[in-house]
């Protein structure tokens, strides 16, 4: 039975590969090399296939190569499968979680990769663009030479913690520049940014706790096993780096938590300001508003009725009214207690 790397070898020949986003091989000295669009598949080192699973004859593609177990198709087709390393024979399989990335740079959306591994050969493929793929991409393009396709999927795996500490540091540098405004007594446009930092903080902290659990689950699987089974090292290099990124998205979840409170806290100030001015504005025209009501029943005897300068004498006494409302209130220190001073 012809291997993975010599069935999609024998497909390319015929016809350009559904779905397929990159296809990057190696020479016998290492060098890595991308092929063009329609390009067969060839190379005397390993590959790197890498798909579209959006595309339903990517799937079928991928799901028709009889090399690959039955199990592994079985997750390929499984919706939000946690992440999980399966081995079975010389074939390693499973699903890793990654940031998406946009035009310019990673989101804090996570998505998932799902893999398949032999010695010459890895497959992955995706339903949206993901960070760490994209960059071991270009890293490959610009000269990082790996020796096998074992170390290709460790480098990936690298890579993805290494995206989700570079996102930290940007929402950090985020959360530095809303707390120097919050000190100054700004939350302008704050309430909406912590909010959505919190909400993406949350799932990065989901997504690295899923990705430490598979290391600690391939540590436990390799105590069990004769053969140490592939990306042990690694796993218990990495165990500790989501540690510490776990840590790092905790303590930056509790700024967020605590500057939220701050804002609420200036919010809620604001309110008590503006609150504030309504009222003293209300009594200040509470005299007035009593005395035209007063002058305004048009009944027999009412003062200044007759009078040629009645409507000035009651805008006076108004006025007088007001002025001695102020008055009071300024005695009071209503003005300058409270936030209005």
């Amino acid at each position: 039975m012809a291997g993975i790397l010599e069935q999609l070898v024998a497909l390319s020949t015929r016809a350009p590969l559904p779905g397929l986003v990159w296809a990057i091989g190696t020479d016998s000295q290492g060098q890595s090399r991308e092929m063009a669009a329609g390009e067969a598949i060839a190379g005397e080192g390993w590959h790197w296939l890498h798909f579209n699973y959006s595309s339903d004859r990517a799937c079928a593609l991928v799901a028709g190569l009889t090399s690959i177990p039955h199990s592994a198709i079985t997750l390929l087709k499984t919706a939000d499968a946690p992440p999980q390393v399966q081995i079975e024979g010389s074939v390693t399989y499973g699903i890793l979680s990654d940031l998406h990335r946009d035009i310019s740079d990673s989101t804090g959306s996570v998505g998932s990769m799902h893999f398949v591994l032999t010695d010459r050969i890895l497959i992955t493929g995706r339903r949206g663009p993901l960070a760490a793929a994209g960059a071991i991409r270009q890293r490959l393009l610009s000269g990082l030479r790996l020796e096998s396709a074992d170390a290709l999927l460790d480098t990936i795996i690298e890579q993805i913690l290494e995206t989700v500490d570079d996102y930290i540091e940007r929402l950090g540098r985020d959360v530095d520049r809303i707390e120097d405004r919050i000190i100054v007594g700004s939350a302008a446009g704050a309430r909406g940014k912590l909010a959505e930092y919190r909400r993406t903080s949350v799932r990065l902290r989901r997504h690295v706790a899923d990705m430490r659990s598979l290391f600690l689950r391939i540590e436990r699987e390799s105590k069990r096993s004769i053969e140490p089974p592939k990306l042990l090292g690694l796993a218990a290099r990495l165990q500790q780096e989501s540690d510490q990124l776990d840590r790092d998205i905790a303590a930056l979840n509790e700024r967020v938590r605590s500057l939220q409170g701050e804002v609420m806290t200036l919010l809620a100030e604001e309110t008590n300001r503006n609150l504030r001015v309504l009222s003293v504005i209300s009594i200040l025209f509470l005299p007035p508003t009593f005395i035209a009501g007063l002058f305004g029943m048009n009944l027999h005897g009412m003062a200044f009725a007759e009078w040629p300068a009645g409507f000035w004498a009651a805008t006076a006494v108004s006025l007088f009214s007001s002025a001695l409302v102020v008055w009071g209130v300024i005695r009071a220190g209503i003005l300058t207690s409270g936030g209005l001073d």
